[in-house]
C-alpha cells in the first residue's frame, strides 16, 4: 500500500538510486547490477522483464512511468510482449521518479540487511500513494488482488483537501492516452464496478470506423477477432463483416470494418459496441494490499487507500524535518568553525607549519573549535552508493583530552592550502550566510508545508509531461494523415495505366525494340547491317 511496489520492482528503484541512474545503461547490463547489488535471487530474465514493465509506457500500462523506455520497449499492439530484447534497449531514471521519490527520505527508510550487505528498503515512502497511480494486478498465496489506475492530478487534488482539512471528492480510474469512456456502472457494499467502452463510429451505410479499444484489449488480438468475424470460425459459424483495413500504430487504433446494410442493422440493434467487444468491467471489489505493518488489508475504496497512506506519510514529513534541520545545523556549525580556523591562521593566532599533530589538536580543542567524528560508514553506503573500502592513510585513532580523537579535527586541518585566501573566507563567509537562511526557513515550515511544497514540484514536471505529450501527438497525427493521403494518391495513380489499350501496349514495346537497337549499334556489338532485321 506504501509505495505500490512488489520486491522485484523495489529492488529496481533502489538499485536506481544507489546508481544515480541518469545515465542511460543497456538493461541487460543494468539487471547484471540489481542482482549484484540487492541480493535478487531468481534468473536475469524476469528482473530484465521487470525492468521492461516499469519503463513500458503504452495505454494500458503505467500512467507514471519511473523508468526511460529508450528503444522497443513493447506497444499496444501485443500488451508489451513485442518488446526488443534486453540487450538492444537502453533505460534511465525518469525525470518524474525523484519528485515522486524524494532524496530528503532516503536516510528515513528501514533499510534491510542480507548476509551483511545492506539492499532495499521494507518500503519506500512516495509523495504520492503509486498503487493507485500504476494500479497493481497479481496473486499470491490464497490472495489475489486488482486495484485500477487513477488520475495522478485527482489523488495531488485529495491529498491537499485533507492537507487542508477537508473532504475527499471520490476518485474515477484514469488510464493514460485512452480516449474512451469509463462509467460506474454498478455500486456494492464491496466495492464499485467501471465499464470500459472503446470508440466505434457509423460513417455510412456500409462502413464502420473504431477509434479506440477498451483498456487492455491489444490491437494484434481485436485484428484476430475482425478475421473470425470476416472468414469464420468455431464460435463464429457464419462470417457478419465483408472487409476490414487497419491503419494502426503503436499507440492508436484505427479500424475501418465493411458489411453489408442489413448486418449494420442487426449490429445497430445489439449494440455496435456489444456486438463488436468493445466493452470491459473492472472494479474495486478485490483491492487487497500489505499496509505498512505488512500485514494484508482489503480496502473497498480507494480514498481508504489515500487516507491510510496519508497518515503515514505525514509521519515521514514530521521526521524528515527534524533530521534535515539536525543536518544544516551540523553544516551550518562546521562551516562556522571552518571560517574561524581561517581567519586565525590567517591573522597568526594558530600556528600550524613545524608542530606536532598532537599539540595542534590540543589547542585547537582548548580554543573551542567543535569536534565532528568521522561517520561510520552504514546506511549512506547503500544510499549514495560509496564503496565500502577502508580509507587510505586514516590516521591512528588516539584518544586525546576529553575523549577527542585525532581525527575529530580532521577536516580544519585536511582543507587545502588555497582556502587560507580572502576570496575563500569571503566564499565560506556565503555559504554559511546562505545555510542560515534554509535553516530559519526550515525551522519556519511545518510538516504540510514541506508538503505541499513537493507536490507544487510534481505539479510542475506533470505539465512538462503532458506538454511533450500533446506535442508527440500532434507530429504522430500530422505524420498519419499524411501516409494516409500518400497512400490514397498511389491507389489512383496505380489504377490510370489499366485504362491504357492494347495499341499503346504495342507502341510502347516498339519503342523498347528501337532503344535497344540503337544500343546496340553504340557498342558496335552488331558490324553486319544484315542482321538489323532479326530484331524484327
Amino acid at each position: 500500500m506504501v509505495d505500490g511496489l512488489k520486491p522485484g520492482q523495489r529492488k529496481i528503484l533502489f538499485c536506481s538510486f544507489k546508481r544515480n541512474f541518469v545515465k542511460e545503461a543497456k538493461v541487460a547490463q543494468f539487471s547484471g547490477y540489481v542482482s549484484e547489488h540487492s541480493a535478487y535471487h531468481h534468473g536475469e530474465q524476469s528482473l530484465a522483464s521487470t525492468i521492461i514493465g516499469m519503463a513500458q509506457d503504452f495505454v494500458g500500462s503505467n500512467n507514471i512511468n519511473l523508468l526511460q523506455p529508450n528503444g522497443q520497449f513493447g506497444t499496444r499492439n501485443q500488451g508489451g510482449k513485442d518488446h526488443a530484447s534486453a540487450r538492444y534497449i537502453c533505460t534511465s531514471l525518469s525525470p518524474l521518479t525523484r519528485f515522486l521519490f524524494p532524496k530528503d527520505d532516503d536516510i528515513l527508510l528501514d533499510y534491510l540487511n542480507e548476509d551483511g550487505q545492506s539492499i532495499e528498503p521494507t518500503w519506500y515512502i512516495p509523495i504520492i500513494p503509486m498503487v493507485l497511480i500504476n494500479g497493481s494486478e497479481g496473486i499470491g498465496t490464497g490472495w489475489s488482488s486488482f486495484v485500477p489506475n487513477y488520475n495522478p492530478r485527482d489523488i495531488i487534488a485529495n491529498v491537499r483537501r485533507l492537507l487542508n482539512d477537508e473532504p475527499m471528492q471520490p476518485m474515477d480510474p484514469w488510464y493514460r492516452g485512452f480516449k474512451g469512456l469509463i462509467e460506474k456502472s454498478a455500486t456494492k457494499e464491496a466495492g464499485v464496478t467501471y465499464t470500459i467502452t472503446g470508440i466505434i463510429e457509423e460513417v455510412d451505410n456500409t462502413t464502420l470506423r473504431i477509434m479506440e479499444l477498451p483498456v487492455r484489449r491489444w490491437t494484434q488480438d481485436y485484428k484476430e477477432f475482425l478475421e473470425a468475424l470476416m472468414t469464420g470460425n468455431d464460435k463464429v459459424k457464419e462470417p457478419f463483416i465483408k472487409d476490414y483495413r487497419e491503419h494502426n500504430d503503436d499507440t492508436t487504433v484505427h479500424f475501418e470494418v465493411t458489411l453489408t446494410e442489413e448486418n449494420l442493422n442487426i449490429a445497430l440493434q445489439e449494440g455496435l459496441e456489444k456486438k463488436f467487444k468493445l466493452t470491459t468491467t473492472i472494479g474495486t471489489t478485490n483491492m487487497h494490499l500489505f499496509d505498512s505493518n505488512g500485514v494484508i488489508k482489503k480496502y473497498d475504496t480507494p480514498e481508504q487507500i489515500l487516507e491510510d497512506f496519508f497518515h503515514l506519510r505525514l509521519e515521514f514529513y514530521e521526521k524528515r524535518k527534524k533530521v534535515l534541520l539536525d543536518n544544516l545545523e551540523m553544516d551550518l556549525l562546521k562551516l562556522d568553525n571552518k571560517v574561524r580556523f581561517i581567519l586565525g591562521v590567517v591573522r597568526g593566532e594558530i600556528i600550524v607549519n613545524n608542530r606536532k599533530r598532537a599539540e595542534l589538536f590540543i589547542e585547537l580543542h582548548q580554543k573551542g573549535f567543535t569536534p565532528f567524528p568521522k561517520k561510520s560508514k552504514g546506511i549512506d553506503v547503500a544510499i549514495v552508493g560509496a564503496t565500502t573500502e577502508e580509507e587510505e592513510n586514516e590516521e591512528s585513532p588516539e584518544m586525546g583530552k576529553g575523549g577527542v580523537r585525532a581525527s575529530d579535527y580532521e577536516y580544519l586541518l585536511s582543507m587545502a592550502i588555497g582556502t587560507l585566501t580572502l576570496e575563500k573566507v569571503q566564499e565560506l563567509c556565503g555559504e554559511r550566510d546562505k545555510l542560515e537562511s534554509e535553516v530559519e526557513e526550515l525551522r519556519k515550515a511545518t510538516p504540510r508545508s514541506l508538503w505541499l511544497k513537493d507536490l507544487d514540484a510534481l505539479e510542475r514536471e506533470l505539465e512538462e509531461q503532458e506538454r511533450k505529450d500533446a506535442e508527440a501527438d500532434g507530429a504522430r497525427r500530422a505524420m498519419r494523415a499524411k501516409n494516409i493521403g500518400a497512400a490514397a494518391a498511389s491507389k489512383q495513380g496505380a489504377k490510370k495505366p489499366r485504362k491504357n489499350t492494347s495499341k499503346a501496349v504495342e507502341s510502347d514495346d516498339e519503342d523498347e525494340v528501337l532503344e535497344l537497337k540503337e544500343r546496340l549499334a553504340a557498342y558496335n556489338l552488331n558490324s553486319s547491317p544484315d542482321h538489323s532485321g532479326n530484331f524484327k
